[in-house]
């Protein structure tokens, strides 16, 4: 140990930095050079490299080139700062509305989970979401989805769920449904239709892709001359959480640090108490 640092660590970190600045990837003799290593040295933390996926190892001619270990820790972290910060908006939007049920999905490459969930029965509960369901042309985060993918995993959706098969009895013309969600874009959210009110939000990711949608939907029915007024402020929070929420996955991407910064929360408030459970059944929003 050499001023306080691992020497194999290092020696295999620096391996690492070799392999990413190389187009061609690195014999293991160039290897044993760069990192003035016996051949034997450098051959077994590459072959430990190997191992964890963090190279890959070509053959005819023999090369080393940086893998996707480093690629999929990245992700896992992402994706743990997503499912943090998400936990994190439902349980302050549903605290901002008091009588609402929220919901946050998730999207999977043309289709979409619903991962968290709470209701105004159990106000303490986020429910971590396994196998619900929601209707995929009547539900507000459905369509939410819907309005805000790119054009390809909207036509995956679309496949997945024949609009003949699903939407033709709510919508009447494919036309009708397409204007409904250009109008949702332009809007920046989709307000549902129908009762009870219901909006969901889009939420993206660094990089502008759509992680997820945050929706809410309010509980009993309301009168169509009422329907307005409940609706105004029930997008206002729906929108400001989806929009929080990315600003702070944004703020966190750009530090790769999982704790997000004084004032990075999604909601004002802290400290939201609740009890996480599974739970199985049909999601609202």
């Amino acid at each position: 140990m050499a001023g306080g640092q691992v020497q194999s660590v290092a020696r295999a970190l620096r391996l690492l930095e070799l392999a990413a600045d190389s187009d061609r990837g690195l014999t293991l003799g160039e290897l044993s050079s760069a990192l003035e290593l016996k051949v034997p040295t450098a051959f077994g933390l590459a072959k430990t490299l190997v191992a964890g996926g963090y190279l890959t190892k070509t053959s005819r001619p023999v090369r080393y080139r940086l893998g996707d270990g480093l690629v999929q820790l990245v992700q896992r972290h992402h994706r743990r700062c997503w499912l943090l910060r998400s936990e994190e908006a439902v349980r302050c939007l549903f605290a901002e509305l008091g009588e609402a049920t929220v919901l946050l999905a998730e999207g999977t490459g043309g289709d979409f989970a619903p991962r968290l969930r709470m209701d105004p029965s159990r106000p303490g509960v986020l429910e971590r979401v396994v196998n619900r369901y929601l209707a995929p042309y009547s539900s507000a985060v459905a369509l939410c989805f819907q309005a805000f993918w790119p054009a390809l995993e909207a036509a995956m959706f679309r496949s997945r769920y024949p609009f003949a098969e699903y939407g033709l009895g709510l919508w009447r013309r494919e036309a009708a449904l397409e204007a409904f969600l250009s109008e949702s874009r332009e809007r920046g959210c989709v307000v549902g239709r129908n009762q009870p009110p219901r909006v969901a939000a889009p939420v993206f990711g660094a990089g502008q892709e759509l992680l997820g949608c945050l929706g809410a939907s309010l509980n009993g029915d309301s009168s169509a001359e009422g329907n307005g007024a409940t609706i105004e402020p029930l997008e206002r929070a729906v929108r400001g959480a989806a929009s929080r929420l990315t600003a702070v996955l944004a703020a966190t991407a750009s530090r790769s640090v999982l704790p997000p910064a004084a004032g990075e929360h999604t909601c004002p408030e802290r400290g939201r108490s609740g009890v996480d459970r599974p739970t199985t059944g049909e999601a609202k929003p």
